[in-house]
């Protein structure tokens, strides 16, 4: 499945936009790195921001655990807000 986030930096009003993805049985998030196509885990991911983002939408508790393809959430951090939508 692919989990296309959309964020927006409460702070300084900037926009970010990014995929993560779960392959069927696999257990974690992962980050598809543009150049090397390489999976790469979220918390590791060398943008500060999308890591920021990561790091606060993979919580054990987050709405993205239970998303199914189609569906939608919001989410708000101490730093962004926005929606993620899963395909």
């Amino acid at each position: 499945m692919i989990y296309n986030i959309d964020a927006k930096n409460t702070r300084k009003g900037n926009s970010i936009s990014f995929s993560l993805k779960k392959d069927e049985g696999d257990y974690d998030f992962y980050y598809e790195d543009e150049n090397t196509h390489e999976k790469v885990n979220p918390e590791v991911i060398s943008n500060n921001s999308i890591r920021e983002i990561c790091n606060n939408i993979m919580l054990a508790n987050s709405p993205m655990r239970t998303l199914k393809p189609g569906e939608t959430t919001d989410f708000k951090t101490l730093t962004y807000e926005g929606k993620i939508t899963c395909n």
